[in-house]
């Protein structure tokens, strides 16, 4: 039920956040998405101060408390995660206030104006509570409210947005981020009423008292490892998507070229490569609780056949989405931004996919063993690395090196974190299964397109038919192993 109504959830964002994008960008255009993708370097990084952690130590602990018999602690736990988030969102606030004019004339170009930049800190406190709530709610196996919620944020999002737009005609930058940034603060505030009132109603519920923890020093275990590591990494990532426009202008000898570049890449072709991710969030999400109630009662080898599964799954999906990608990567250029420079993009970019993707879920289980320290060091170490090689290969290569980096920066990233997670847990991989026959599938089943002369949709259609046959013909997919990971 959780994963079912997660995933399906997340498609139908992702599907709506993707028609938005597209709505947007051709609104107006690839230089002011790479101004509305600056301005949301800065929004991660704030909201990285203000909610950092909560969510997984209100996950965590609450089904720790819960597999012991503790329903109460748990709830208490989740109070604790609420006020530490809110003191948070409150120094995110401050900041932002104090920084607001240099981060509209360096950071931003001058593209938007300051005023727009404080109104970022609207949404923030919503946030906090509302993170640390989806973890408990999480934790206790009803996740699909979560996806819910989700599902009325996002899309009340999308329609302010959209009728905003619609309203007034014709928007610059400082417009456009103005209008995104005050319909995500509407969908927040929706979201934290639904938040709240859910988690009233589900703690009035008779619940079971077991022997009290400290759950105070667990929570700051957790979250402040995460929090500062977390604060350090998004102020590098943020450096990090700030430098790119910079540094391609030296290249372009052009400010407006540059954001359109970034805009293209960032905005428009990453959303596309990006979107399947929303299966492996919603699983990954799911795995945290899982995990951890599974490492209390030390129960390693079904830990290790959930990865096995995970892994597998995780390599066919990836596969099949290089394929499709690559197939039709310069016609959804076409399609969707009438833009063939985005198509290319979305080719060149479609082989980093595996990484990415395995990367998502390997993440999220690290965290569920307690070694959520390990994915901040390689997400900080990662950013180091970009940032350094962001500085001396982009003015000399231009988009080809942002390029070159990403790759660098996503198979440095899934390495590492799997080699951490080798190291803590002992897993197997099914190598033919994963791997080669997804491989033949994907060979046969283009190959066999080649003999007929159909449209981009039907060619499509046939693809993934094709696909999915070969791959339960040599029984790679099992029905038995997708219903288990339904059960999550």
């Amino acid at each position: 039920m959780n994963t079912l109504t997660s995933v399906i959830a997340s498609i139908l964002f992702r599907i709506a956040f993707l028609w938005f994008n597209i709505f947007v960008s051709n609104k107006v255009g690839a230089e002011s998405m790479g101004v509305y993708s600056l301005i949301m370097s800065v929004y991660t990084v704030l909201i990285a101060i203000s909610a950092s952690g909560l969510n997984l130590a209100a996950s965590r602990i609450t089904a720790e408390e819960i597999a012991r018999g503790n329903d109460k602690s748990a709830i208490k736990n989740v109070y604790n995660c609420i006020t530490f988030g809110l003191l948070c969102s409150f120094c995110a606030c401050v900041i932002i206030f104090t920084f607001n004019e240099p981060i509209a004339k360096i950071l931003l170009h001058g593209k938007v104006h300051s005023s727009t930049v404080k109104k970022l800190c609207i949404s923030l406190p919503f946030i906090s509570v509302s993170s640390a709530i989806s973890g408990y709610f999480t934790a206790i196996r009803q996740a699909y409210k979560m996806s819910l919620v989700q599902f009325f944020e996002n899309f009340s999002e999308i329609a302010v947005a959209v009728i905003l737009l619609n309203i007034i005609p014709r928007v610059d930058a400082d417009g456009i981020c103005l209008i995104l940034i005050l319909s995500n603060a509407f969908s927040k505030i929706l979201a934290f009423i639904i938040h709240i009132s859910l988690f009233y109603i589900e703690i009035k519920k008779p619940k079971s008292v077991g022997k009290g923890t400290n759950t105070i020093k667990r929570m700051f275990k957790i979250v402040l490892p995460v929090a500062v590591s977390s604060h350090i990494k998004s102020a590098l990532s943020g450096l990090k998507h700030t430098l790119v426009p910079l540094k391609l202008e030296k290249y372009t000898n052009n400010c407006g070229a540059a954001l359109g570049e970034y805009g293209k890449i960032n905005a428009m072709a990453m959303p596309i490569i990006t979107f399947p991710c929303c299966l492996f969030t919603s699983i990954a999400n799911l795995l945290v609780p899982e995990i951890a109630s599974l490492c209390v009662l030390k129960q390693n080898k079904k830990i290790a056949a959930i990865l096995s599964k995970i892994h597998k799954y995780t390599i066919i999906i990836s596969v099949y989405t290089i394929s499709i990608l690559i197939l039709y990567g310069c016609e959804m250029g076409d399609i969707f931004y009438k833009n063939r420079a985005v198509g290319r993009y979305i080719m060149y970019l479609a082989p980093i996919i595996p990484f990415i993707y395995y990367d998502c879920t390997v993440d999220a289980v690290l965290k569920g063993i307690d070694k959520q320290i390990w994915v901040v060091l390689i997400n900080i170490t990662d950013t180091i690395i970009c940032i350094i090689l962001i500085n001396f290969i982009l003015p000399v290569m231009g988009t080809t090196g942002y390029i070159l980096i990403i790759y660098i920066s996503e198979i440095y990233n899934g390495i590492t974190s799997n080699l951490i997670l080798k190291r803590s847990l002992k897993y197997k991989t099914d190598t033919a299964n994963s791997i080669i026959k997804p491989a033949v599938s994907a060979i046969v089943s283009a190959s066999v397109l080649k003999l007929f002369n159909l449209n981009t949709i039907s060619s499509f259609i046939v693809f993934s038919f094709l696909y999915t046959l070969i791959l339960f013909i040599l029984k790679a997919v099992k029905k038995d192993e997708i219903k288990i990971i339904a059960k999550m």
